[in-house]
């Protein structure tokens, strides 16, 4: 079972990043290698008009993980091309961010990284 539980709206940004190290030598000639053997994916989920124990619940377990320090599993969403799947991720950011644009309704993104 996933460590981290809390369902996004439905709008989920997905990124995929191939890092390509590039050295080029004095002659101009330039060796290219990859520095990760997969790919590293990034998904942003969005939390819009929550309550304020949705948001602190998001809140303490991004404290609870020290914010990029600690690792934890989340089960990405089924999409037309892949199924649903348990991935172990880390937040991109120390910071967590919230707004608050009246009487306990909060908006809030998160960025997860794949551990590789």
């Amino acid at each position: 079972m996933a460590d981290f539980t809390a369902l996004p709206d439905n709008t989920i940004e997905e990124e995929r990043q191939n890092n390509t190290l590039i050295n080029n030598s004095e002659n101009g000639a330039e060796t290219r290698r990859r520095k990760w053997t997969s790919k590293r994916r990034r998904w942003k989920l969005s939390f819009v008009n929550r309550k304020s124990a949705e948001m602190e619940v998001v809140r303490d377990f991004h404290d609870l993980k020290n914010g990029t320090f600690t690792a934890f599993t989340w089960n990405r969403p089924a999409t037309v091309s892949e199924a649903a799947s348990e991935i172990t991720v880390r937040f991109e950011s120390d910071v967590f961010s919230f707004t608050q644009d009246r009487y306990d309704n909060f908006s809030f993104d998160i960025t997860l990284i794949e551990v590789l």
